[in-house]
């Protein structure tokens, strides 16, 4: 499983050399952004067996704004689809086994980011809240039972979430971002991101 502490460590890091640095001509204004990733989702049972282990698209939107050189505030929505498997085989206690599941997650954040800016790259940290809702089926069917229903009905989920990366700044408003997302699950899920996409300036 990952290793939350030292995640929070490195993103307080960043903040605390971010606001040590004092630049003449500050950087302000607002900002959009588009970001394509992957979502990648472990589960693991009360023994530390691994249950799941899937990984999805993640089609990321999120806009902000900008305080100085050094942070940001930035909200987003994110669309994850194609975390699905399925499994079909024979199991002594329970005769022929199918199972499936098919799920998609929505998740709104809330992010305040501290900034590292150097010539026409900068380095980021970034560390907020979000709130993830669940769609989907899951089903399972052997020789006694069969079950199915909706995961929304029984899940959902909410936490910190913390993110770093690096931007490239091609000097017209438009910019590269690449960042790695961890979010703050139960303890017997990892969830975790790697995200690449554009953002625009609007302010100096």
């Amino acid at each position: 499983m990952l290793k939350g502490n030292r995640i929070y460590v490195i993103v307080l890091t960043c903040f605390l050399l971010a606001t040590s640095v004092v630049q003449a001509q500050e950087e302000t204004g607002g900002f959009v952004g588009l970001t394509y990733g992957i979502l990648s989702l472990e589960a693991y049972d009360d023994l530390d067996f691994e249950l799941i282990s899937e990984s999805g698209d993640q089609l990321r939107l999120f806009g902000g704004y900008r305080v100085n050189d050094h942070f940001a505030l930035e909200a987003g929505w994110s669309d994850t689809s194609g975390i699905d498997d399925s499994f079909s085989g024979f199991l002594p206690c329970c005769g022929d086994v199918t199972e499936s599941f098919d799920v998609d997650i929505e998740t709104l954040t809330l992010r305040a980011v501290g900034i590292i800016p150097f010539d026409r790259i900068s380095l980021f940290g970034a560390l907020g809240y979000y709130d993830a809702s669940f769609s989907g089926r899951y089903s399972y069917t052997d020789n006694f039972e069969s079950i199915s229903f909706n995961v929304g009905d029984f899940y959902d989920d909410s936490g910190a979430v913390v993110a770093a990366g690096i931007e490239f700044d091609f000097e017209n408003g438009l910019r590269l971002r690449g960042e790695a997302e961890w979010f703050d699950t139960p303890s017997d899920v990892d969830a975790y991101a790697i995200n690449v996409g554009l953002l625009y300036y609007f302010g100096r």
